[in-house]
């Protein structure tokens, strides 16, 4: 099973579109990719934010239908994750101040879901020259496409 998420914010009005699309194989057309692609509008977000309550709902959305799923995305910060686990519980998931992490309560989330779902995440390089693109990155940026486009038909 494969997770594919991506977003696209505006800084100016703090609204971001969260897009995802789960895929057994990469084998399937893109031509017929498109409408499996599922969005949701989230307000008041960076994009860091964003980038991880899409994953977050994507995983809600496929509830154990995600477990040992890969994950794609291009946020270096979902992908670090991970790595950045231990030291997050050793601080308490409190900033050096002694504050709360402003994304305490997702990174939880986030540790629990990789807990329950057994899932691994990877990054996808985004951006590439269609020329370059191997099949998992002309889906992604099929995705990014998407909530880019969505999310100019919401400031219209």
């Amino acid at each position: 099973m494969n997770l594919l998420t991506d977003c696209s914010v505006s800084p100016k009005t703090g609204y971001g579109i969260g897009g995802y699309i789960f895929l057994q194989d990469f084998d399937t057309p893109l031509e017929h990719l498109n409408n499996s692609i599922q969005l949701k509008k989230f307000s008041n977000v960076t994009s860091t934010e964003l980038e991880l309550k899409t994953l977050l709902w994507a995983l809600a959305e496929l509830k154990g239908s995600a477990i040992n799923c890969i994950i794609y995305t291009d946020s270096q910060n979902i992908t670090r994750l991970p790595g950045r686990r231990a030291r997050l519980e050793e601080n308490g998931f409190k900033n050096s101040s002694g504050r709360d992490l402003k994304l305490r309560d997702a990174y939880l989330s986030f540790f629990k879901q990789m807990d329950g779902l057994k899932f691994e995440v990877n990054k996808v390089k985004g951006h590439s020259p269609n020329h370059h693109k191997n099949q998992l990155e002309k889906v992604f940026s099929l995705i990014d496409k998407k909530t880019r486009k969505s999310l100019r038909e919401l400031k219209e």
